[in-house]
């Protein structure tokens, strides 16, 4: 069966998210910043009234944040009842995969796995579960800054 993908990129890097993790797609214009969160964190999104973390995956490439752009692009991802915003550039397609990646490891992070694509496409896969795991001191923003 084939696998969907949403890609952007952050740090020149390609990066790609299943679709199957993904909520929905909104423009970056729509984040609010938040300027007492650690970086990476950029700011907020309120999805369905609740407030969604946002990462900035620019940021956490190349520690410079992601540029206010019309292509940038934040990927709402859900585990479960938690959700996280994922901030890239160039985020404006989607990509249908007849065959599996080959996954080489992981990256510079647990949640980014280096990976192969069509046999010579060299691309970067975020694995959404250790993702959550990793910023789940972050996630629930409704506690801390909610309505």
């Amino acid at each position: 069966m084939p696998m969907q993908y949403f890609t952007f990129r952050a740090g020149g890097k390609l990066l790609l998210i299943s679709t199957s993790n993904i909520e929905m797609i909104i423009s970056s214009k729509y984040v609010l910043p938040l300027f007492q969160m650690p970086r990476p964190i950029r700011g907020v999104l309120e999805v369905n009234k609740e407030l969604v973390a946002v990462l900035d995956f620019n940021e956490l490439i190349t520690g410079r944040a992601c540029a206010e752009k019309m292509h940038s692009r934040v990927a709402v991802v859900q585990q479960g009842i938690q959700k996280l915003g994922i901030l890239g550039e160039y985020g404006t397609n989607l990509m249908e995969c007849d065959q599996p990646l080959d996954v080489k490891g992981e990256g510079v992070y647990p949640y980014i796995h280096s990976a192969v694509l069509f046999e010579n496409i060299h691309v970067l896969l975020i694995d959404v579960p250790v993702l959550f795991k990793t910023f789940h001191t972050v996630i629930d923003l409704q506690d801390n800054y909610g309505k």
